[in-house]
């Protein structure tokens, strides 16, 4: 194990460096007294960060724990980073929208208020200048968040493309956030920790959503994403604040979440099949090539207008020259720039990223092959730089290797399963028809093997093991939420039932045990409240059944309405009856369609009164058609993730 450390540290030391070369010109090598320091910097000394160059910053790597305990540490309870060094800034105007369309591939105009996607600056030639959070606060307010090592290009190219944009009449300014902080709290403690920091409802704040907010006292930018593949939030703070925050969060954590450096950072979003610019994408590789097809809106795809866009819908219609997958690998780790083979010693493409999977306790990685290659999920070779040639079995489609729910869950996506390797899964695309080869993760790294696993909770086994036991589950979710409310009590719920729907039950056989389970007068014992003992049992009514159920039918209805199957389910049998289908599924397909092609999150509730008037002639009160939306909506959360952790 030691050995295995060793070459995870080495690894990503490396990589580290190359991205930080390619992208800084040099300044890596630059003296200490060149390097810049973030606010807080005395506090990652005082607290054994081991500070490292880093994109002109001297940045923490690692503080007293391993990366691999860092890394597991961030899966199991939260990581709390100092990611200052990265650089936000705000566009402002009314013409701000147009503006940004004109140099990135995402559809800002149709994202919903408070939304905010992963997208790509590109150029000319439909290359990737760099990848960026994106968020429209309002319409005449866009927030970006831009890499550290990027950011000298970056501001470059938007000072220069803005100037001519003001001089043909243009309203657009900007204001490059150096008077604030960037904290990322990551993991599955991450929400509950900063809820005790503030007094907003941190459960009503979805994956990707952006919240102007008071945390610890002061006016903050809250968005829920990350770059671990975990839940999380990156927090910007002004400066001046930032080190009472930082104490603050890791006090209230009780010691659960930990400081983490780079490097767990690195080996984190490794793991979650994300990009490290520098490495994974570059000025030469377009989104397309890169696996983010996706985030190409449906329509920019129409309409293009952005740099590059000849090129880049170009490839969508005849496909690219190379395309990134993942691998996992047997011998020394995978290294940047490694060759890749076929079976017949052909080159057919390069490593970008690769290292030691502390969860998985495998060498993963990932690079471009050319494009048929990666249809093919057969063997292949990797040759280091020395000539050590170690076994791979690559994957199909674009990366993603592994991660937890609720957010980022990755691993729960499944086209079909084989024996116990790894799991890979596409993100998800209306276009994108590439079957994939997928395969059932280790035993070491998921849980509940293949079923999906909420973060917080750990089940027995038994809860699957027969329909009864399936039905006392949900139920008993369901409960936990009407007691004591949504947010991390509903994604429990949800991940319970997509299991369900895994496994192969209807929502019929599920309301008929419960309905046997009320008809017996047995009680059934409520959930035990976390960090406590308290234990409750109670009978069930008749009311409780159906209202279990309904959730249950549209949690499963929702599956159906994904653009590709998300969740392999061992049964041929309907989910649902053809009623409560036909009742339900124009209902969860308008918030599926919203989601998936405008990134959204919310609907008016109007809409979904007038489609249920539409179809059984009669709209439930607002409060509960908003209820059964943001149900939808988090179901797709947790089954489609859609936007990646950054």
């Amino acid at each position: 194990m030691r050995g295995s450390l060793w070459q995870l540290g080495q690894s990503i030391t490396r990589r580290l460096a190359q991205a930080d070369k390619k992208a800084v010109t040099r300044r890596y090598f630059a003296s200490e007294a060149d390097l810049k320091k973030t606010v807080l910097y005395d506090f990652h000394v005082a607290h054994g960060g081991k500070m490292v160059p880093f994109a002109g910053w001297s940045m923490p790597i690692q503080y007293k724990d391993s990366i691999m305990e860092s890394t597991i540490n961030c899966r199991e309870n939260g990581s709390l980073f100092d990611v200052s060094h990265m650089c936000g800034l705000s566009l402002k105007g009314k013409d701000s929208i147009p503006f940004l369309e004109k140099l990135v591939i995402a559809d800002v105009a149709g994202l919903a208020p408070g939304t905010g996607t992963l997208t790509v600056f590109t150029n000319e030639k439909g290359g990737a200048i760099d990848d960026s959070v994106i968020t429209k606060v309002k319409d005449d307010h866009i927030y970006i968040v831009v890499n550290a090592g990027c950011r000298d290009k970056d501001l470059a190219h938007i000072e220069e493309h803005m100037k001519a944009f003001k001089a043909k009449g243009g309203d657009v300014s900007w204001h490059i956030h150096d008077e604030r902080s960037l904290l990322a709290l990551q993991g599955p403690l991450a929400a509950p920790v900063l809820q005790h920091l503030t007094k907003d409802d941190l459960s009503k704040l979805y994956f990707g959503e952006f919240r102007i907010l008071d945390i610890n006292g002061s006016i903050c930018f809250l968005t829920r994403t990350g770059y671990t593949g975990e839940d999380g939030f990156e927090i910007s703070v002004p400066s001046e604040n930032a080190l009472d925050l930082a104490k603050a969060i890791l006090e209230k954590s009780e010691g659960k979440v930990r400081l983490t450096g780079l490097g767990a950072r690195d080996s984190l979003r490794l793991e979650a099949g994300l990009c490290l610019y520098g490495n994974d994408m570059e000025q030469h590789t377009t989104p397309v090539e890169a696996g983010l097809t996706w985030a190409i809106g449906k329509r920019r795809r129409a309409e293009g207008g952005f740099l590059g866009a000849e090129v880049i819908l170009k490839q969508l219609a005849d496909g690219p020259p190379v395309r990134r997958v993942g691998f996992i690998s047997s011998g020394p780790p995978p290294r940047s720039h490694s060759e890749i083979q076929d079976e017949k010693g052909n080159n057919i493409g390069e490593i970008t990223s690769g290292g030691f999977s502390p969860c998985l306790k495998k060498n993963i990685a990932m690079g471009y092959v050319k494009s048929g290659q990666h249809k093919n999920g057969s063997m292949m070779s990797t040759v280091n730089p020395p000539g050590v040639i170690s076994k791979s079995q690559a994957f199909l489609g674009n990366v993603s290797l592994f991660s937890k729910l609720p957010s980022a869950a990755i691993h729960h996506r499944l086209s079909r399963v084989h024996s116990s390797k790894i799991v890979l899964s596409s993100l998800p695309s209306w276009k994108d028809s590439c079957k994939l080869t997928t395969h059932l993760l280790s035993h070491r790294v998921a849980p509940k093997r293949w079923l999906c696993q909420s973060h917080g909770s750990v089940s027995s086994d038994d809860e699957y093991r027969s329909s009864r036991n399936i039905a006392i589950s949900l139920f008993r979710r369901y409960r936990n939420v009407i007691d004591r409310g949504g947010g991390d009590n509903l994604k429990e719920f949800i991940t319970a039932g997509v299991n369900a729907y895994a496994l192969g039950c209807t929502d019929e056989g599920l309301r008929k045990e419960l309905i046997a389970i009320k008809e017996s007068g047995i009680e059934i014992e409520a959930m035990q409240s976390y960090g406590g003992s308290t234990s409750l049992k109670s009978k069930i009514s008749s009311e409780e059944v159906d209202e279990c159920i309904l959730w249950l039918s549209i949690i499963f209805i929702t599956i159906l309405c994904t653009p590709q199957p998300t969740i392999v389910r061992w049964s041929s049998t309907p989910p649902v009856s053809d009623d409560i289908l036909h009742h339900w599924k124009g209902f969860c397909a308008l918030i599926a369609n919203a989601y998936f092609i405008r990134g959204m999150a919310w609907l008016p509730v109007k809409t979904l009164q007038l489609e249920q008037m539409a179809v059984a002639g009669r709209a439930e009160e607002p409060s509960v058609v908003a209820s059964r939306m943001r149900l939808v909506f988090s179901t797709l959360e947790v089954v489609s993730p859609q936007w990646p952790k950054v």
